[in-house]
């Protein structure tokens, strides 16, 4: 064998495509709790409430990554949410550095 698909010689598309993460890494992730404070998830615990925070990742995504809001919009509504946090997480990360 030359290298096993999740070392650092093989970081190509086919083997990160087309390959599960090892079981037990798989196993141990899904384990994990969920992020909760005292019942409450940490967002509403931290800062505004849910609908605050989705409208903040919405317009921030709106005003700084006009197309990943357009793609964003044509997913299922129950997932956009979601989309919505973590492409603007990116771009927070993006204005940082």
């Amino acid at each position: 064998a030359h290298g096993s698909v999740w070392g650092p010689l093989r970081l190509g598309i086919p083997g990160l495509c087309c390959r599960r993460p090892p079981l037990g890494l798989y196993a141990r992730m899904r384990r994990l709790p969920g992020p909760e404070v005292s019942g409450r998830s940490v967002a509403a615990a931290s800062g505004p409430g849910a609908w605050g925070t989705d409208h903040y990742c919405l317009e921030l995504l709106r005003k700084r990554d006009y197309e990943g809001y357009l793609c964003s919009l044509l997913l299922p509504a129950e997932s956009r949410s979601s989309v919505f946090a973590l492409r603007a997480f990116n771009v927070e990360l993006a204005q940082a550095g």
